[in-house]
């Protein structure tokens, strides 16, 4: 996860846009995951199994590759 580093000397607008860009990322973070895991459940456990997955790994697995990008 990434951290908003600010220091004293930051002006009012530069935290403001530092916090909207975290949020943004975050974000598409978060929907990247959401893509990944659909596309990984539709698989069929065989394939999965082909690939070397588990049910039980699809959400680190998906999370992983979020944070990736």
């Amino acid at each position: 996860m990434a951290l908003v580093q600010l220091n004293n000397s930051s002006s009012l607008a530069d935290r403001i846009a530092a916090v909207a860009h975290s949020a943004t990322r975050r974000v598409a973070q978060y929907r990247a995951y959401r893509r990944t895991l659909a596309e990984l459940q539709s698989i069929s456990g065989r394939d999965l199994a082909d690939l070397g997955l588990d049910r039980s790994m699809l959400n680190s697995v998906a999370w992983e590759e979020a944070q990736r990008h």
